[in-house]
């Protein structure tokens, strides 16, 4: 078959009867014969392009290997205290200071440390979640050798309270270096804060569901001539609960001869006993205190009478405080802080309450309050 010219001509292609019209673009719009694709155009495959780089899963990676790298040198220098230190430092900046498995495998290195090794590791440890664990790994190490020396050095090198208060505490619980012939040789350069804690603790430890064995074990504390008063005043505490309960009138004479830095923690219970029906034994305890020259004591022991005795009695606070000798330290500590005590809780009573003990001291307390705070809060 012949094609016609001007059919060609027109851009018509027949074939078997078919007209296919063939669309020729314009050069000027659609000619790539003048800006033919690149080679990289050409290959160019969209199922080969690059996912964006992970970060997080990067400093992953990078942790765990900084990790490892830690757990390899804590290995290598477990028998090494000095490496150990320089690589506590290290893990604490990396920030893996609260690592368990890190603090795990640290802890189990310790034994090698001296005093002052265990009180630099302690500061080093800068990670607040991570430190408790240290701590407590330093108070086993400390604890299972019971060396009286080697508490009392390390103490003194730990500078945060918390913490040498938690070692003294595991220190009485698990060992019996702070027998009644040691004892004053471990306190006599403690902080009086952490005469306190050992005391607390001791006293603790003392006590038992035995009244007698409790009693034998605090008495054998309590002859002695060297006990530090502030732990002794602790135990004489203790001891004084266990009197109470078996001869009241025996734990009152008893407690009265005891030594003045002793007896701030009986004083307090012996009070406690007496303000529930005996007020005036009480006051008779602190007048014989006076009289014997024991005025601070005795004020100490009237502020617990004042707060075990007239609990919201405000008005016969203020008149039993008002029947103490003017002489007494405490004695206007007694009255402002129940003037106090009952204008908080209703200034027109407590206003009643002045006008009727018409006493200008208590009224001047009154006044000031009342200026302080005109809306009565």
């Amino acid at each position: 078959m012949k094609i016609s010219r001007s059919l060609c001509a027109a851009g018509f292609i027949v074939a078997g009867g078919v007209a296919i019209w063939m669309v020729q673009f314009s050069r000027s719009h659609h000619d790539d014969s003048r800006n033919p694709p690149s080679p990289s155009a050409l290959n160019h495959d969209p199922r080969r392009e690059s996912a964006p780089p992970n970060h997080s899963a990067d400093r992953a990676a990078s942790g765990e290997a900084s990790k490892q790298s830690f757990l390899d040198g804590i290995e290598r220098s477990k028998s090494d205290p000095a490496a150990l230190l320089a690589l506590a430092r290290e893990i604490n900046v990396a920030g893996l200071g609260d690592d368990r498995e890190i603090l795990w495998k640290f802890k189990l290195c310790l034994g090698p440390f001296s005093s002052n090794q265990l009180s630099d590791l302690i500061k080093a440890w800068t990670d607040n979640s991570g430190r408790g664990a240290i701590v407590d790994g330093v108070a086993t190490v400390v604890t299972s050798r019971a060396d009286p020396v080697f508490f009392s050095a390390l103490i003194k090198g730990v500078s945060q309270a918390d913490i040498r208060a938690t070692l003294i505490e595991r220190m009485v619980r698990g060992t019996t270096i702070f027998s009644p012939d040691q004892l004053h040789g471990l306190v006599e350069n403690l902080a009086v804060q952490d005469r306190e804690r050992l005391g607390i603790a001791l006293a603790a430890k003392l006590s038992s569901s035995d009244p007698d064995a409790s009693k034998a074990s605090l008495e054998s504390y309590l002859v002695r001539t060297d006990l530090d008063p502030v732990v002794g005043k602790h135990l004489a505490g203790e001891a004084m609960q266990i009197y109470l309960k078996q001869d009241p009138e025996m734990a009152e004479a008893w407690c009265k001869g005891l030594p003045a830095g002793l007896a701030q923690g009986a004083d307090g219970y012996l009070m406690d006993s007496l303000a529930s029906g005996r007020v005036q034994d009480a006051t008779d305890f602190i007048n014989d205190l006076m009289e014997n020259g024991e005025t601070q004591r005795a004020s100490k022991a009237a502020l617990a009478l004042g707060k075990a005795a007239y609990k919201n009695n405000y008005e016969g606070a203020l008149a039993w405080g008002l029947s103490l000798p003017q002489s007494l330290p405490d004695r206007d500590q007694i009255l402002f802080d129940n003037v106090v005590a009952s204008f908080q809780k209703n200034p027109a009573a407590t206003k009643e309450i002045v006008d009727r003990l018409n006493d200008p001291k208590i009224s001047r307390m009154y006044q000031q309050l009342a200026k302080a705070n005109p809306g009565g809060n």
